[in-house]
């Protein structure tokens, strides 16, 4: 990012950022209507973005930092490492559901950013304390598998046979938890 003006900050450009994909997706996004959601021309957003993709990644970076907040606040609702993880993967659910147009962000970067990290940082937490460091990074690559693909095909509407999609996603967090539960039996056994 460049030097600008310090009338609009790039908090503002980021919000506006958000609300546009948020209101219309991705593909809407332009820089001309952040420049006009925020009150400034279109050239000088470049001098605080050098182009949309560096605004798409400080929104990136912005949506991680929420889910980071929002996966620590479950996390700490657990009273067990366990009970963290479920909690977790229940807000992970809901807060791609309420985000669903900026949800793909989540995963359109290869490498990944202090926010990612941080993103992922509850829930490393939750599985070192429960496997140990060296099985922490498989087990997380597990799960966010499952949720991923989970939140992907609900929120295109691909569960279209029938059923409680809530009681589907409950026995799959479930089965993935007994899953990571019987490798931990193992490993202590």
């Amino acid at each position: 990012m460049c030097a600008a003006p310090a009338k609009t900050s790039d908090a503002d450009i980021v919000a506006a950022a958000r609300a546009v994909i948020a209101a219309r997706g991705l593909d809407a996004l332009s820089l001309q209507q952040v420049a006009a959601a925020v009150g400034i021309k279109t050239p000088s957003l470049y001098k605080r973005f050098d182009d949309r993709a560096a605004l798409l990644a400080a929104v990136q970076d912005d949506v991680l930092l929420e889910l980071a907040r929002v996966l620590g606040d479950a996390a700490a609702s657990g009273s067990t490492p366990q009970d963290g993880l479920h909690a977790m993967g229940r807000s992970y659910r809901a807060f791609a559901a309420t985000h669903a147009r900026l949800y793909p962000l989540l995963f359109g970067s290869s490498e990944p950013s202090p926010a990612a990290r941080a993103a992922i940082a509850p829930v490393m937490t939750a599985l070192i304390a429960l496997l140990g460091a060296p099985l922490a990074l498989p087990a997380a690559r597990t799960l966010t598998a499952f949720l991923h693909g989970f939140v992907t095909m609900e929120l295109s509407g691909n569960f279209q046979m029938g059923g409680s999609i809530d009681d589907a996603f409950d026995f799959g967090l479930d089965a993935v938890m007994r899953g990571i539960g019987a490798h931990i039996m193992r490993t202590v056994s």
